[in-house]
This record gives C-alpha cells, sequence and structure tokens, in this order.
C-alpha cells in the first residue's frame, strides 16, 4: 500500500484527514511514514523530506535508552568524535566559556575525539542520565487511536510514537554560527544514537507538501530535486556530532 495525502487535502477536505488518522489509528506498528516538503519552525528556512516508523511510545523511548546508556557505561571502547562550533582568539586558543568577547572573536569549528575515561565523557553520561531520570512529560491529549491524538482545545491533531528513520535536505536553510561546549557536543552525539533521540511527533496543520503512507518501503513521492542525503552526521543549531563507536543498540 501506498497512500499519499497532500496538506491541501488533509486540511480542507474533511473526508481526507479522517482517512488518514483510520489508517494511521489502524495500523501496526513498523508502518512508514514521509513527510514531504517539511519545514520546521526552527530549521532557519531548511526543507526537508523525513521519514518516520511508527510503534515507539515516549516512555518506551525512555527505558531502552536507559539501558543503552548502561551498554554505554560498560563498554571501555566506546569513544566519541564531535565537530563543535568555537570562538577562537588571534592566536588560535579557544574560549572558556564558549562565548565570543573582544578577545575571542574568530569563529571557527574544531574535531574532537573524548575516550570512554575522559572527564567531558563522564560529565556527559551524567547529564544523558538526569535527562533520562526526569524526562519532559508529554501533554495529555484525547486519544483518537493508535498514536493518533487531538488537542481538543483547539482541534490540533498530533502524530505520536514516531521513530525517525531518515532526513534529506532538500534546500539548506540558513544556519547562524552557534560556539558549543565540549561536554553539551558529546552529551548531544550520545543522545542521538538513543531511541530517545530519534523519538517524534508531529502536528498536521505543521508546514510541510505532503504525507505518504506504506508499508515496508515507501517511494519518495513528490521528491524536490537537488536533494542531499545526511547520513550519521546531523547538523543541528548548535553542533555537528559524529559517533565513531556507537553503543550496542536495544
Amino acid at each position: 500500500m501506498n497512500v499519499t495525502f497532500s496538506k491541501e487535502e488533509i486540511l480542507s477536505n474533511e473526508k481526507a484527514q479522517e482517512t488518514l488518522v483510520n489508517i494511521l489509528a489502524d495500523s501496526k506498528h513498523g508502518g512508514f511514514m514521509r513527510v514531504n516538503g517539511f519545514q520546521s519552525k526552527g530549521g532557519h528556512g531548511e526543507i526537508q523530506n523525513t521519514t518516520y516508523c511508527k510503534g515507539i511510545s515516549y516512555e518506551n523511548a525512555i527505558k531502552k535508552s536507559a539501558e543503552m546508556l548502561r551498554d554505554i557505561e560498560g563498554n571501555k571502547d566506546f569513544e566519541v568524535s564531535i565537530v563543535r562550533g568555537v570562538w577562537k582568539d588571534a592566536d588560535g586558543n579557544i574560549s572558556p566559556t564558549n562565548r565570543k568577547n573582544k578577545i575571542f572573536t574568530i569563529a571557527d569549528t574544531v574535531k574532537e575525539t573524548y575516550s570512554f575515561d575522559s572527564v567531558e565523557m563522564k560529565e556527559a553520561i551524567e547529564k544523558v542520565r538526569k535527562g533520562l531520570e526526569n524526562p519532559r512529560p508529554t501533554k495529555e491529549y484525547k486519544k483518537l487511536g493508535n498514536g493518533v491524538y487531538v488537542d481538543e482545545s483547539t482541534d490540533t491533531v498530533y502524530l505520536r510514537d514516531l521513530r525517525l528513520v531518515s532526513k534529506t535536505v532538500v534546500i539548506k536553510g540558513d544556519y547562524p554560527f552557534k560556539a558549543s561546549g565540549a561536554v553539551t557536543a558529546v552529551k548531544g552525539a550520545i543522545e542521538k544514537t538513543m531511541p530517545i533521540g530519534k523519538y517524534r511527533m508531529f502536528r498536521l496543520d505543521a508546514d510541510y507538501t505532503q504525507i505518504a503512507l506504506g508499508g515496508v518501503e515507501l517511494s519518495q513521492v513528490g521528491t524536490m530535486s537537488g536533494s542531499t542525503e545526511q547520513g550519521k552526521t546531523a547538523t543541528t543549531q548548535d553542533v555537528t556530532v559524529t559517533t565513531t563507536a556507537t553503543a550496542p543498540t536495544s
């Protein structure tokens, strides 16, 4: 099965939205959904095609991530390489506060690798643990079906329990330069390997062009030209991270 809905159909045609919601609500875990032409509010103009897999609850994402963190702590060969933005002075010294000032005025990036026993790694692991022990609470919406919810105060429909599978950047955004501390960057790299780092929720009135639903395989319906597939290196506003040795997955 391969079904495609445009955003215009979903928002202007009550029957189309009902059909989409019913398909999602009745589908089993493991089905795929592609969102074409998506532009997030914080993406600085970036347009992407994103594929999700249905079937990971927020609670299970936290549980599985905690299990992975224990695996990391038992793996002495685990290390992380990061590429982060920094502010430097004229001699190439990095700002200890990660901030720009009268001395540290040069924007640059550095590539660093942190081993299992490094101070930065230990601090990053502890921050990841605290985040998993005190996760952000999810809002209580009315459940319409398996992974489909509605905020009755605004009639906004949310698709939850989605796992990010892939992201294809169609048009790059105008990304601002941002410096990041080593611990923050390592923490982000670790979280990106975990289920909690791939957990997503999506609202039907977001900025996109199409939603395509499929089974094990999903064709790129309506993919724009000039797209570039992102691999293990993920660019965010704060830092680009690449894991060189990942922990065992669950």
